[in-house]
């Protein structure tokens, strides 16, 4: 069976050369743990939880490209618009498309340019990359950039007729 649902594309992560199909590292009770490379060898790791808003992209390769499917705006540190045809050095910037906005952060300050649709970022090891409620949520999510989901587990248990369920996330930061 199939779920059909409305979709529509804000962002697309990658780099110069396509990715090929993602493998799966590892699978855990409502995560998944995937690579994706390119024919290159340039590659993304990543950790998907059902109903957590963001991932950590670990990043091997030097430049990492981000193409907004729709003209969008990035604001460094979420204050400071970055022009179009505009390079700088960011630690943190949130993306706004179609009134939905993101926040990306890096564990260290990198070169930025937006070109167009396409935000080419140089030298990104570690992005965590999160899906934020509004520019609004920007701090908040910031201060959690430190956090990733590595694994997590259900443990249910049977006591007389009651059923009792203990989720559980591995976590750093």
């Amino acid at each position: 069976n199939s779920i059909f649902a409305p979709y529509v594309t804000d962002l697309r992560v990658g780099f110069a050369d396509p990715l090929q199909k993602p493998v799966i590292q590892s699978i855990g009770d409502w995560s998944i743990q995937l690579s994706m490379a390119t024919a290159q060898h340039e590659s993304l790791q990543f950790t998907l939880a059902h109903g957590a808003p963001f991932t950590v992209l670990h990043v091997t390769g030097s430049t990492l490209q981000l193409t907004c499917d729709v003209p969008c705006q990035v604001y460094l540190d979420n204050t400071q618009l970055l022009a179009p045809g505009a390079s700088t050095t960011a630690q943190a910037f949130s993306l706004v498309i179609r009134d939905h906005t993101y926040i990306l952060s890096f564990n260290t300050a990198i070169p930025v340019q937006l070109s167009g649709n396409t935000l080419t970022l140089h030298g990104a090891q570690r992005v965590y990359l999160a899906a934020l409620p509004t520019r609004a949520s920007y701090p908040q999510f910031k201060q959690d950039a430190s956090t990733e989901i590595l694994g997590t587990m259900a443990t249910p248990e049977i006591h007389g007729t009651m059923l009792y369920t203990t989720y559980s996330l591995a976590t750093t930061g």
